[in-house]
């Protein structure tokens, strides 16, 4: 018997499909409160949660990451879609090579803001 687990990206991407639909059907339900609801649960939409581990004794021992952004069209370059985003980030990693005088360990947790842009093709 063989199995396959889902890729992060089909996580993530699973996840988002269904918050949006989710917001859509928000949406159309209370369609009576008015345009600011709807500008809100818009701008829920572009939202974006991801994670993932690594490592297990491959390069690193354990790594882990995860983000929180808020992303925004800024335009397009070449016909390519162009976001701007701003949020939050941590990244861990347990890592150690070498042995006596000339080992090195790293075992760290990095956490703070983000701001950047992506471009999807």
């Amino acid at each position: 018997m063989q199995t396959s687990a889902p890729s992060t990206v089909e996580l993530a991407g699973a996840v988002t499909d269904q918050l949006r639909d989710y917001l859509r059907e928000r949406r159309r339900d209370c369609e009576y409160i008015g345009t600011d609801y709807a500008e809100l649960t818009e701008a829920l939409e572009e939202f974006v949660l991801r994670g993932d581990v690594g490592g297990f004794g491959v390069g690193s021992e354990f790594s882990w990451q995860a983000i929180a952004t808020y992303n925004s069209p800024l335009g397009e370059i070449h016909g390519i879609p162009v976001d701007g985003y701003v949020g939050f980030r941590a990244l861990a990693a347990d890592y150690s090579q070498g042995s006596g005088k000339t080992k090195f360990e790293w075992d760290n947790v990095i956490y703070g803001p983000v701001i950047g842009a992506t471009m999807r093709f």
